[in-house]
């Protein structure tokens, strides 16, 4: 299979259009998401019940098998007033302004939407 180089692949830089899925709960690995980039795909870090030492840790991890591209997934929402997680500093980081100076770093934001509707939504 020949794939043409695209703006996506580039941006990336990845050789492949293949997006590991981000799964947390323990269904990615550390070694998982190593080998998915070493194979020239993007591996994902599936982090959404980890704690940010344990981010901390998975990251250094991966980034010892591996110097590729990878993403790493933080969920922003969810939470309820009832948690007594604020949210704000998180969700601030969604904006354009801070999505630009991220950008400079080569950290992108996307966003992930379940219907046609939030599509459409989204800047």
């Amino acid at each position: 299979m020949q794939v043409t180089d695209t703006k996506f692949l580039s941006d990336l830089g990845i050789r492949l259009p293949i997006v590991q899925a981000p799964m947390a709960g323990g269904a990615t690995t550390p070694e998982l998401v190593a080998v998915v980039g070493n194979a020239g795909g993007f591996g994902s870090l599936g982090d959404g019940y980890m704690t940010p030492d344990e981010i901390r840790s998975a990251i250094q991890q991966i980034r010892s098998l591996t110097d590729k591209p990878i993403n790493v997934t933080l969920f922003a929402g969810g939470y309820t007033r009832e948690s007594g997680v604020d949210s704000r500093p998180m969700l601030a980081l969604l904006t354009p302004k801070w999505s630009k100076r991220l950008a400079a770093y080569d950290v992108y934001i996307w966003d992930q939407c379940y219907t046609m509707e939030e599509s459409l939504r989204i800047d």
